[in-house]
């Protein structure tokens, strides 16, 4: 059985309607994270899986300043990341 194809255009238009949703739900709740999690742990990782812009990832990194363990998955676009992020593929 062959892998099911990605309904979507992986293309930079696809890449602007992810970015764009990021931030249409930022606005709306007015959170990156839910105010539940522990931010301040020092043993916090976050996964963002599937969102291939990393637009989640690098808005935490900009927000939140301390070290982030950061698994992304890389196999549509290169993010440059800010030097309190590590990308481990």
């Amino acid at each position: 059985m062959s892998a099911p194809e990605y309904s979507m255009a992986r293309d930079y238009i696809d890449n602007n309607r992810i970015n764009l949703h990021h931030y249409f739900w930022l606005e709306l709740y007015g959170y990156l994270l839910h105010p539940s999690i522990p931010l301040q742990d020092p043993n916090l990782k976050i996964t963002d899986v599937g969102i291939a812009t990393c637009v989640i990832l690098t808005d935490l990194a900009a927000t939140f300043r301390h070290q982030c363990n950061w698994t992304v998955s890389t196999s549509h676009s290169k993010p440059s990341l800010r030097k309190n992020g590590s990308l481990r593929t």
